[in-house]
């Protein structure tokens, strides 16, 4: 008898998720529990719901975990699958689940435990990440592994190519190790504690770039917040926001007050960094215009 799954999740990654479930085993999937994020411009419940009407599925939007777990009581599943709910699963409700929870982390554990870890991946300058699939455990993404799918990260890389590459490697992570957590056959590895490293939410106000650092880490910052995220930003001398959505270190030293415009390459501000480094914006907008190439900032203007 297949083992009855329940899919708990949300965004892209998630989305990713069910439909590599479904896949593997259309008939074990008994239901989807979807996050009702219509405010998070990251939300893809729409397509969410369009998908699951299409392949027949029951799906259920929960605001919470007291709706979730209402909702876990009722379908009694044997198996849970979450990618992409945010808060933590009470040990009542986990131990309450035959086979357990699984879930998939956008790190290769034990790294980057926590919030937003492809964000950090990206500020911290990292070449790779991944994905693993670990079974919930008492502690914050610390269970043992089942599998994991590791993926590059250039130097050029914005949080939107970063997640185009993670939601790939979400669907090989389950196409590889599902089949053997229905049949059984699934081995999963402790992780090696000692090693590990914790990562927190952010906000949008998190994104305040900190000009004294150098270029190539204030690089990192802005491609690790582009879209969809918030962006990086720094603060006019009239006291505007000025979101950064595209940027490239400026390829000589540079020496001048940090965050001021030194001048401009071919209508691109060229601004001061720390250690005598300068940051070239090829993208940048006013707060409350996303992306559109409507800021010229002028020599001489200083962004704090």
């Amino acid at each position: 008898m297949s083992k009855r799954v329940l899919f708990v999740g949300s965004k892209k990654l998630g989305l990713e998720a069910l439909k590599e479930s479904v896949s593997v085993s259309s008939e074990s999937v008994c239901g989807v529990v979807a996050l009702n994020d219509q405010d998070d411009p990251r939300s893809v419940l729409g397509e969410f719901k369009t998908y699951v009407e299409s392949q027949r599925l029951q799906l259920h939007v929960a605001g919470g975990g007291k709706e979730l777990a209402a909702i876990v009581r009722r379908l009694k599943p044997d198996l849970c699958l979450v990618v992409g709910w945010y808060t933590l699963i009470g040990n009542e409700l986990l131990k309450a689940i035959p086979d357990g929870w699984l879930g998939i982390h956008a790190s290769l554990l034990p790294r980057y435990r926590g919030g937003a870890p492809l964000v950090w991946a990206i500020i911290q300058g990292e070449r790779k990440s991944g994905v693993s699939l670990f079974h919930f455990a008492d502690e914050m993404d610390a269970g043992p592994v089942v599998g994991s799918a590791e993926f590059p990260i250039s130097q050029t890389a914005t949080i939107s190519d970063v997640l185009l590459l993670a939601g790939n490697a979400v669907r090989r992570v389950v196409k590889d190790n599902l089949p053997a957590v229905l049949d059984g056959s699934a081995i999963a590895v402790a992780q090696d504690h000692g090693s590990a490293t914790y990562c927190s939410l952010r906000s949008p106000n998190d994104g305040h770039i900190d000009w004294s650092k150098g270029a190539a880490t204030i690089h990192n910052f802005v491609r690790a917040q582009s879209e969809p995220y918030p962006g990086a930003f720094g603060v006019s001398d009239s006291g505007e926001q000025v979101r950064i959505w595209e940027s490239a270190p400026f390829e000589r030293p540079l020496l001048g007050p940090v965050g001021k415009v030194a001048f401009c390459i071919n209508g691109d501000p060229i601004v001061a960094c720390g250690q005598g480094t300068g940051l070239r914006i090829l993208r940048a907008s006013h707060e409350g215009t996303r992306g559109s190439q409507d800021v010229r900032l002028r020599v001489g203007e200083r962004l704090l």
